[in-house]
């Protein structure tokens, strides 16, 4: 059998973005406002160029990233997203198994390499 895996780096990010263009290509930040004491959840590329990592304090990431766009999290709309695109795969696959928000499994055999 083969199997594909569908993965979505920085999936909050990309559901962010696509909410809100105007957060593309400049450093995004999921995980509250700085002045509280939680982690990031997930950060852009252009976040984490400056030394931002999720799970870091929210704090830290803006020492280290201050015009960063700091932005609550959404875990019920990214949820969703996620859902949406598995039905997706669903279409090209049955079985199709999620692995972890952002990533998925689907049996790939039988589709047709072009």
């Amino acid at each position: 059998m083969r199997t594909a895996c569908i993965l979505i780096s920085h999936f909050p990010i990309a559901v962010e973005r696509q909410r809100d263009p105007s957060l593309c290509r400049r450093p995004v930040v999921i995980g509250e406002t700085p002045d509280q004491r939680k982690a990031v959840l997930d950060c852009s590329p252009e976040a984490e160029a400056q030394g931002t990592r999720p799970s870091m304090p929210l704090r830290q990431a803006l020492a280290l990233c201050r015009d960063a766009v700091f932005l609550p999290p959404h875990p019920s709309l990214y949820r969703d997203v996620f859902e949406s695109m598995l039905a997706v795969l669903e279409t090209f696959s049955p079985e199709v198994e999620e692995s972890a928000l952002s990533r998925a499994y689907l049996n790939a055999g039988g589709l047709a390499l072009h």
